[in-house]
This record gives C-alpha cells, sequence and structure tokens, in this order.
C-alpha cells in the first residue's frame, strides 16, 4: 500500500505505445530526483541500469525497472517490451 509519499506515482497504466514509456520514465525519474523512489539494481540483464535510459530512445528490447519507496517500501515496476511491441507497465507492485 503506498504512503503519502509514494501515492502521487502509484497510478498504474499500460504501456504499449512509445509515449507512454517515455511517460513511465518521466513520473520515474521526478519520484527519484523528489528522493521518493531509489532503483532497485539490478544486474544489467534486463535492460540498461535506469540512470542510463534515455527518455526518447532508443531503448532495449526489453526494459525492466524495478523500485522502492524511500518512506514506506512500496515496490514498483517498469516493464516494457520495445522489440515485439507487445506492450508493459508502469505502477506499484501488489502486496
Amino acid at each position: 500500500m503506498p504512503c503519502r509519499k509514494c501515492d502521487g506515482y502509484s497510478a498504474p497504466f499500460s504501456i504499449g505505445r512509445p509515449e507512454q514509456l517515455t511517460r513511465a520514465i518521466t513520473i520515474a525519474r521526478e519520484a527519484i530526483s523528489a528522493g521518493v523512489l531509489a532503483e532497485i539494481p539490478h544486474d544489467g540483464r534486463c535492460g540498461a541500469h535506469f540512470d542510463e535510459v534515455r527518455l526518447d530512445g532508443p531503448w532495449d528490447d526489453t526494459e525492466i525497472h524495478n523500485f522502492s519507496c524511500n518512506f514506506c517500501g512500496q515496490k514498483f515496476s517498469l516493464t516494457a517490451h520495445t522489440y515485439r511491441g507487445s506492450g508493459g507497465s508502469w505502477g506499484p507492485d501488489a502486496p
């Protein structure tokens, strides 16, 4: 359950077009800049690290990024399958 700090970033949506991925990247960056979310590091096998992702692409075939609220620990995910265009999503993870 998102807290008051991360609730403003918690509206989930599907990613099926480039502009929706750009929107998700922008939301995540704003939350990181505000000190609300932090990226959960990964090993780089599922796309670049988030700080290397360009707002306007080009993007890796699969972008998977996970974040955590610095205040309540709520997890968030940004996923996009750009090669096949099969979609993805942004939003908080289920508890």
